[in-house]
């Protein structure tokens, strides 16, 4: 797992986790984004440090999904429909990503 500083966010940086799977490099956007709909639409949240590295940071959070589409952001419920359930750990909140 590598440590990638995208951008000021509601924090002055925030560095989400690159994990390497075998399926390819999924990007945990932590609070760099905290809906899909941040990213996907460009539609920055209300609360942030600054709105242009926030549109930088959503660029960067495509570059580093490596063209496998796989971003995970922070606070998104929409996380748990679009991953498996982790199914062998019975009232656990966990998804496979990738």
């Amino acid at each position: 797992m590598t440590l990638t500083c995208i951008a000021p966010s509601t924090a002055t940086s925030t560095w989400p986790p690159r994990i390497i799977p075998i399926t390819g490099h999924p990007s945990i956007c932590s609070d760099a984004s905290h809906f899909y709909e941040n990213f996907e639409d460009d539609s920055p949240f209300a609360i942030l440090h600054a709105l242009p590295d926030m549109f930088g940071a959503f660029d960067r959070i495509r570059e580093l999904a490596a063209g496998t589409g796989i971003d995970v952001p922070g606070h998104d419920p929409l996380v748990r429909r679009r991953f498996s359930a982790v199914t062998d750990a019975p009232g656990a909140h966990a998804v496979i990503i990738g």
